[in-house]
């Protein structure tokens, strides 16, 4: 029940009152329920639970709030500027800070050259509030150089990453070059 109440509050977001009547009606609509209520299912047996739950998180997952967790569920996903933000504001409030703090701003000037969220990309905003996770979980050390160290390994990936491409194209196009001759 708790799953089909979670799916409503998210459908109510965007279409109104209307969205459990609605969902009422699709769930009857496909599990052929005639001329009886929806509650009818708890006295199905317990082999169709496993169904009906699928159903149900299959709608989960196509509400807003289900898509935006999936998508963030996988590996490198970085989130929207407004989960960033959020994350950041949760993060710094463990740390016992806040995002005006003076702390925050003497690091955003040190690192970034600027003391404004609004002047940093969204991609360097990831890596602050990745950095920001990994002392939180005492992962990362808090000094200068942690922060320095975990900006080169994410612009080191990108660089080995073209290098990998450029290398690989090269070699392929070799390879073609000699299937040609």
């Amino acid at each position: 029940m708790s799953l089909f109440n979670k799916i409503g509050e998210e459908r109510e977001k965007g279409f109104g009152k209307k969205a459990y009547q609605v969902m009422y009606g699709k769930f009857k609509r496909d599990f052929v329920i005639k001329n009886n209520l929806w509650p009818i299912i708890w006295t199905w047996p317990k082999a169709c639970a496993p169904a009906v739950i699928r159903y149900l998180e299959d709608k989960y997952n196509n509400t807003i709030k289900g898509k935006i967790e999936k998508a963030a569920s996988r590996k490198g996903y970085i989130h929207t500027r407004p989960q960033l933000y959020k994350k950041e504001k949760e993060l710094l409030a463990h740390l016992g800070l806040e995002m005006n703090s003076p702390e925050v701003r003497q690091f955003f000037k040190e690192f970034f050259g600027t003391t404004s969220h609004t002047k940093i990309t969204h991609l360097e905003h990831w890596q602050f509030v990745s950095y920001l996770e990994g002392i939180v979980k005492g992962v990362t050390g808090t000094g200068k150089d942690s922060f320095w160290q975990i900006k080169m390994q994410y612009k080191l990936r990108g660089v080995i990453g073209l290098g990998f491409a450029i290398v690989f194209g090269m070699v392929m196009f070799r390879l073609i070059k000699l299937l040609f001759e």
